[in-house]
């Protein structure tokens, strides 16, 4: 396994597990983030899960790279979905910076692995 790959999943699982588990609990600042989105609160509880699996499938992929293609796509693609939240927010670049740095270390994990 490329070293490349194995950083960036141990990042993004920590990373997913983390704000994905805070989505869950429904942390302040979560929660005061999706409604500044104009999100609804339930999506808050279906994206801390659909980042919880994304963080699962980067710690799988360390063994079993197919996981790791899996969980990069998943991953990238959830990102993507937040910066178009983020821009139709009208928010700053800086702002969405996270997602689109998040998004692009997943993709690369999803690449490195054999997309």
């Amino acid at each position: 396994m490329h070293m490349l790959s194995i950083v960036l999943q141990v990042i993004l699982a920590v990373v997913f597990l983390v704000t994905g588990g805070g989505k869950i609990a429904r942390v302040k600042s979560q929660v005061e983030g999706f409604s500044h989105l104009g999100l609804p609160m339930w999506f808050l509880t279906v994206t801390g899960l659909v980042q919880v699996v994304g963080a699962l499938g980067m710690i799988a992929g360390l063994w079993y790279p197919a996981w790791a293609v899996f969980a990069g796509l998943w991953v990238g693609g959830t990102m993507l979905g937040a910066l178009v939240s983020h821009i139709r927010s009208k928010d700053s670049f800086r702002k969405a910076l996270p997602a689109v740095v998040l998004g692009v270390m997943a993709f690369v994990v999803a690449g490195v692995n054999g997309l």
